[in-house]
């Protein structure tokens, strides 16, 4: 099993939310959740279940407007403190999920035969 934060297919921001995420948590490899389907059927895993559960979560994300100020003006002081670098990690996670730029997914594999 599998349950973790993706990349979404769609999006409805022009801002990089993800982009921000992944700086924030240091997350360069973050993907789609094909991609890790794909790997998975590479390592002789089947998919049984594919599931989204972002409609699930509880958001906190803040106005477009202030949360994109806030990256911007902390990205000019110092984001290599890992607690300033987390906390903007997940104020652009929230607004992803809002905007549909990240997913969380909960993925099932079965070791074929």
């Amino acid at each position: 099993m599998l349950l973790d934060d993706f990349i979404a297919e769609g999006s409805s921001s022009t801002y990089d939310w993800a982009g921000e995420f992944k700086r924030g948590w240091h997350l360069p490899q973050l993907a789609h959740a094909s991609r890790a389907i794909e790997l998975a059927r590479h390592h002789a895993f089947q998919l049984k279940a594919n599931q989204d559960l972002t409609p699930h979560l509880r958001l906190r994300a803040w106005p477009d407007a202030v949360a994109a100020n806030i990256l911007n003006i902390a990205r000019r002081f110092s984001t290599r403190l890992p607690m300033v670098s987390s906390l903007l990690g997940s104020l652009a996670q929230q607004n992803g999920f809002k905007h549909g730029q990240l997913c969380y997914r909960f993925l099932v594999f079965e070791r074929g035969h």
